[in-house]
């Protein structure tokens, strides 16, 4: 199995780097990295990043790697 990235996925983790780089470069890399390392390791260990159990109906192809809601 292999993760395949939307356009749109592409899209978002480029306006999230971007985002973060105007403050820290460095920490915009290490997001960056991180989000495609755990996308790399998520087919080895699909158990570790359960399915998106609020995106539904949900045949496990949505995943959420990490959520924070501020307000």
């Amino acid at each position: 199995m292999v993760t395949v990235w939307s356009k749109q996925a592409i899209a978002e983790l480029k306006k999230a780097y971007e985002y973060i780089l105007q403050d820290s470069p460095q920490n915009a890399a290490k997001v960056r990295d991180e989000i495609i390392e755990i996308t790399i390791d998520l087919p080895k260990h699909p158990q570790k990043y359960p399915p998106d159990k609020y995106k539904a109906p949900n045949d496990g192809t949505w995943r959420v790697l990490k959520s924070t809601i501020t307000g």
